[in-house]
């Protein structure tokens, strides 16, 4: 039963299957990547082996090249939980203010901002900052990228967002193919959905970002 156990283990390690996913090549929903994302494998390889690691959104590549092509210099970016995309998100926005609930995470991303005169973070729970922020700043851009909390999921602070003024023109949910947050979908039924796919770095394993876009 052990020997078992550990070829099943192993196995796994290997088809990178877990309790979401069939295989690292299926996303969550259990669809099969595309050729073209297989192509990523090596470069990430490569980083992983070098610790070359890329200092952009951890979400999947072809939604950050995306989103470099359609955000604006005159855009006003909310992300929920903060990191290396913080910076990111300062170079190619008037001001970004991240949310992030870790403390010392929170310290660690607002020292990397240094030089970003247009970025903060401010630390504490999502659920507590969440609507005063939005209200405040009234983001063009709202990143939705956070770990859920009690009494705010990633479809709830959607749904916070298209019910508290004017909606944002943009909204970027990363894991959207998880089955908790399918109800995104029908909360943005009306606004354009871009689903991007593709593998990131630790663990390898498809995943897909939707950039939601408002219809006027």
């Amino acid at each position: 039963m052990a020997l078992s156990e550990t070829l099943r283990d192993a196995a796994a390690k290997v088809t990178g299957r877990d309790v979401e996913h069939v295989s690292r090549f299926h996303s969550r929903r259990g669809e099969v990547c595309h050729a073209r994302d297989l192509l990523e494998i090596p470069v990430l390889a490569w980083q992983r082996l070098t610790r070359t690691a890329r200092r952009s959104p951890w979400m999947a590549p072809a939604a950050v090249r995306g989103l470099n092509r359609i955000l604006r210099p005159e855009d006003v970016l909310l992300e929920l939980g903060s990191g290396a995309s913080t910076r990111w998100f300062a170079h190619r926005v008037r001001r970004v203010v991240s949310l992030e609930p870790n403390p010392e995470w929170a310290e660690r991303v607002q020292f990397e901002l240094r030089d970003c005169a247009n970025a903060e973070v401010r630390s504490g729970t999502i659920e507590d900052l969440f609507v005063a922020t939005f209200l405040e700043i009234r983001p063009t851009v709202l990143i939705v990228d956070h770990s859920d909390e009690p009494r705010l999921s990633r479809t709830d602070a959607i749904r916070l967002a298209v019910r508290n003024g004017v909606p944002p023109r943009l909204i970027v949910l990363d894991d959207s193919d998880r089955m908790d947050y399918c109800l995104a979908g029908k909360i943005l039924g009306a606004w354009s959905a871009n689903r991007f796919t593709g593998f990131r770095d630790k663990p390898m394993r498809l995943t897909e970002t939707t950039v939601f876009t408002r219809v006027s």
